[in-house]
């Protein structure tokens, strides 16, 4: 029978086996699982060679060899199978943290996050308010209850998304809707039309309980991803700032939070028409665009799509992204507050992690850059060199 293994404990013991630095414990525990699983996407180069690049271009090799097995087409939406793999694979190699200058971890130990309170991951939850200004906790209904409210039927479903159907009985003028989550939340909803969207944390979706005949638009701030029902006679539109996106049916990601530099738009099926002001572009699958807040004009990129949905997926994934950027996603999930003390790293940060850790993995796994060092106290976070 084959032993289960801790592959963070792994990760850290074969860190400290570079340092020379494992106890015999530790080392008989690498030595049983090695000697169990030599085919494992943790694979060390024979001997324990100290050289982290070694360990990382192993790493990068097994997990590629993986991904192109899939063979999946170009331009679809990217399969299941091929995310979990992914995903599995480069969260192990998240915890070799690398960086743009010269791809090598310090040798020296990781510094443990005093933490006095657990801060746990986010949940899903969300509050609805009704046109009346009433507000309805949704984690607070049953399954399968349905709420009779401003010409729909809104009903709670197994899966705990929320699913409105028109109230055929209703003959009022119809009302908006909100539904907002906070940090630490996220939510799904199934709007009248059929069209699915998922909240991230920190975001709101405002939308009208029957859409028009000509029209089916929608406000968000956040960010959010949306798979739309497809209509070619009445086009689905979202306004989010100075950006509004048109489409007939596809699915996207827009990311417009407020303390964010840009608004980005990502295609991950289908055709989009993305609008500011005067500027228009139309974006083809696999391209972003990017909204400068302070400027005019859209820039268009193409971009990685798995970057981009990493959110609803289950996952952080940072790609070249600074310390504080890194904090700003952490600071929404967990909701925490994020104070700076001294010198900010310059470094920039890469690899992806589970958003179903404790906050003290999350800051324990980035610490083993050794450019960033944390400290919890209650709900703030101070990030310190």
């Amino acid at each position: 029978m084959i032993q289960e293994y801790d592959k963070e404990l792994l990760l850290k013991i074969a860190y400290k086996l570079k340092l020379g630095q494992a106890s015999p414990e530790e080392q008989d525990y690498f030595d049983r699982w090695y000697r169990e699983h030599k085919d494992d996407i943790l694979e060390l180069p024979e001997g324990y060679v100290p050289h982290v690049e070694m360990i990382r271009d192993r790493m990068h090799e097994k997990i590629m060899h993986r991904i192109t097995a899939e063979q999946f087409p170009k331009n679809k939406k990217y399969p299941k199978k091929w995310w979990s793999i992914a995903a599995a694979a480069l969260l192990i190699m998240g915890l070799f943290f690398y960086f743009q200058n010269n791809g090598n971890v310090n040798g020296s130990d990781l510094k443990q996050a005093a933490v006095d309170t657990v801060i746990l991951p986010g949940k899903q939850s969300a509050t609805l308010t009704l046109s009346d200004g009433k507000e309805i906790k949704l984690s607070d209904i049953k399954t399968g209850q349905t709420v009779k409210a401003d010409g729909a039927l809104i009903t709670k479903a197994a899966d705990g998304n929320l699913i409105y159907e028109v109230d055929h009985t209703f003959t009022g003028r119809m009302k908006l809707n909100t539904v907002a989550t906070m940090n630490g939340e996220t939510y799904t909803i199934n709007l009248p039309d059929g069209t699915l969207v998922w909240l991230n944390a920190g975001s709101s979706l405002k939308y009208p309980v029957v859409f028009d005949k000509k029209e089916r638009k929608v406000t968000l701030t956040g960010e959010a991803y949306f798979e739309v029902a497809s209509n070619k006679k009445v086009p689905f539109s979202v306004v989010s700032g100075k950006q509004t996106v048109e489409v007939l049916g596809t699915h996207f990601n827009i990311n417009a939070y407020d303390n964010e530099k840009y608004i980005k738009t990502t295609l991950l099926e289908g055709r989009v028409k993305v609008k500011n002001d005067d500027a228009v572009s139309i974006l083809n699958v696999g391209q972003q665009s990017r909204i400068n807040k302070e400027k005019d004009g859209i820039d268009v990129l193409e971009v990685d799509l798995e970057e981009a949905v990493a959110w609803k997926e289950g996952y952080f994934r940072f790609n070249n992204e600074s310390i504080e950027s890194v904090m700003r996603k952490v600071a929404r999930w967990y909701n925490i507050d994020v104070s700076f003390q001294g010198v900010i790293s310059k470094e920039k940060f890469n690899g992806t992690v589970s958003r179903n850790k404790d906050i003290d993995q999350v800051l324990e796994i980035l610490e083993l850059t050794n450019t960033v060092h944390f400290k919890i106290k209650g709900r703030r976070v101070t990030v310190m060199e």
